[in-house]
């Protein structure tokens, strides 16, 4: 064991000397599917286990927490960033998500490179889905709150996995503020999302109404309007509570007559006012005239010409 508290073995990695500061170390990285069954939960999370000894050689220097590291592939040299969830690892191995491998491009026990370092919080973060199976899910904004609470740190162009109900769905991180690399640990961050590559949006149907030809009158409304035209409201008669017998209907309606009725614009539109022609409704009334052979006219109507009663009748002097 060396005066850092790490192994002297082969698969113990490359770790560098702390200088300033600055911590670097070389590890073998596997997927968390070898680390231990019953830790599974640890795959839809973007944290990594770690061993022992970083712990011990990090609580020596003066560093900032929470713990974050920067992970870089070295053959690819594609990198990301993540914090820690253990220090229980075997010395020389590091343990990290499998959807981390897939973007870093990484096989089982391939060499990673492990820094230390230190992010400014997130204020935004926009996220398109790679496939549009996302946007079918109810609440998929409380359903990404959630999953990001199992991690510490985004990197621009990340490709993060949300397991849901046995399925997973892929978000690309698009856009980051202040900075493309930033932690998520205690901070307020606006969420937004983008449209799918390729996604169209529905287009909303529109129906056709068939428009009414304005030409002419349609038989079959002229009907209707003629049948209408000797409806009266109200003409019934009533019940008196006291039980006294009612007369005949008021002198007052009797003398008004049969009120013509109209015939109602079957073509409205909300928001809409339309004014007919002179010459549609001479047409319109000239042959309600001819059907009907009546001479009413509205000259004939005469308001309140009924007989009024005098409750109390004055005596004449003599």
């Amino acid at each position: 064991m060396d005066r850092f508290g790490v192994f002297d073995n082969p698969l113990a990695g490359h770790l560098a000397a702390m200088s300033g500061g600055v911590y670097k170390g070389d590890f073998h990285c596997y997927s968390m599917a070898m680390y231990q069954i019953e830790n599974n939960q640890y795959e839809s999370g973007g944290k990594i286990v770690l061993p022992a000894s970083v712990l011990e050689r990090l609580t020596r220097m003066n560093i900032e927490y929470p713990m974050l590291f920067k992970l870089t592939h070295c053959e690819s040299q594609r990198y990301t960033h993540c914090g820690v969830i253990e220090f229980s690892a075997q010395e020389g191995r590091a343990y990290v998500p499998h959807w981390m491998m897939n973007m870093l491009q990484m096989n089982e026990g391939n060499s990673i490179s492990l820094e230390y370092v230190s992010l400014v919080p997130c204020t935004y973060a926009k996220f398109q889905p790679i496939t549009n199976e996302f946007l079918d899910l109810t609440n998929p904004k409380s359903l990404l709150e959630r999953t990001l609470r199992s991690f510490a740190c985004l990197t621009l162009g990340d490709v993060i996995t949300i397991h849901y109900i046995g399925n997973e769905f892929q978000l690309r991180v698009l856009e980051l503020k202040p900075k493309d690399e930033v932690t998520i640990i205690e901070c307020d961050m606006e969420v937004d999302f983008a449209a799918p590559e390729g996604y169209v949006s529905p287009k909303r149907e529109i129906p056709v109404k068939e428009e009414m030809e304005t030409d002419g009158v349609d038989p079959e409304i002229l009907a209707t309007a003629n049948s209408q035209q000797n409806f009266f409201a109200f003409k019934g008669s009533g019940q008196r509570l006291d039980g006294k017998t009612k007369g005949t209907d008021s002198p007052g309606l009797a003398n008004q007559g049969l009120v013509k009725r109209g015939i109602p614009n079957y073509s409205y539109k909300a928001n809409k006012i339309t004014f007919p022609s002179a010459k549609k409704l001479a047409k319109i009334y000239t042959q309600n005239n001819d059907t009907n052979n009546t001479n009413d006219s509205e000259d004939s109507f005469s308001a309140f010409k009924g007989e009024g009663n005098v409750l109390k009748q004055q005596q004449r002097k003599k």
